[in-house]
């Protein structure tokens, strides 16, 4: 695993992980940047979860295509759900700044978001074990994903699958090495994840209250990595022949 730190505010991490599927499956590789005030990946789709109903129903959003769902478990109330505002222990909301809200319809103005956002609850305990909320993407092979992680502890942890197979996760010192669940400025980042193998399903879970995103971006048609490099190449080959024709 190697971490950089850019002035305490953003962070980039390359980590290759075996799978966790059979044992014929190699491993996987992603990239993770991870800023304060930051933004999405250019050129994705931008959904702001505001069509969401407060409750634990989920649905399927008419922006990205994505299909939220929550874990309700067996504690009414502290299982994964929409949410605005501030719960006491419960849950917080993410925190805007920089242009972590352009193009998602927030106010320009910092601070504590106001709109719909979603959060995992808690699992702590064991005493509700199935409290998450999972994000089941619109297309089956996708590379990227971007969301705004807010308040982020270290109990927190994000999956990402390939179906059921698990692919690689990230916690919240992943993210945050200081990951105290602040609710200010420092305490919220914009994270987008690229991998090198295709997943389709996101899962959020927290240990302990709570694990809180809003603002996640996905792309129109994923592409690999391998598939982008070889259009370059085709390009550069184009070029190379029209200038020799014109030599001739």
């Amino acid at each position: 695993m190697r971490r950089t730190i850019f002035g305490g505010v953003a962070t980039a991490l390359l980590v290759v992980l075996a799978s966790a599927g059979t044992a014929s499956a190699g491993p996987v590789s992603f990239t993770m940047t991870a800023t304060v005030g930051g933004a999405p990946m250019a050129g994705t789709i931008l959904d702001n979860l505001d069509w969401l109903s407060l409750g634990a129903g989920g649905g399927t959003s008419p922006q990205s295509g994505i299909i939220v769902s929550f874990g309700t478990g067996i504690l009414p109330g502290l299982g994964g759900q929409a949410v605005t505002g501030f719960s006491v222990n419960v849950y917080a909301a993410p925190y805007l700044s920089g242009s972590n809200g352009i193009g998602f319809g927030n106010s320009p103005v910092p601070g504590s978001d106001t709109s719909i956002y979603i959060s995992s609850g808690s699992t702590e305990a064991n005493t509700n074990p199935n409290a998450n909320f999972e994000i089941l993407l619109p297309h089956p092979n996708s590379y990227y994903f971007g969301l705004l992680w807010g308040s982020i502890d270290w109990y927190n942890t994000l999956s990402f699958y390939d179906g059921l197979n698990l692919l690689f996760s990230v916690t919240g010192t992943d993210v945050d090495p200081n990951a105290n669940g602040s609710q200010g400025l420092e305490g919220t980042r914009y994270v987008n994840f690229t991998s090198d193998t295709p997943f389709n399903r996101v899962v959020a879970t927290s240990s302990i209250t709570a694990f809180e995103i809003d603002n996640v971006a996905v792309v129109a048609s994923p592409e690999p990595a391998s598939m982008v490099l070889f259009g370059t190449g085709l390009v550069a080959l184009a070029g190379v022949a029209r200038r020799r024709m014109r030599k001739q």
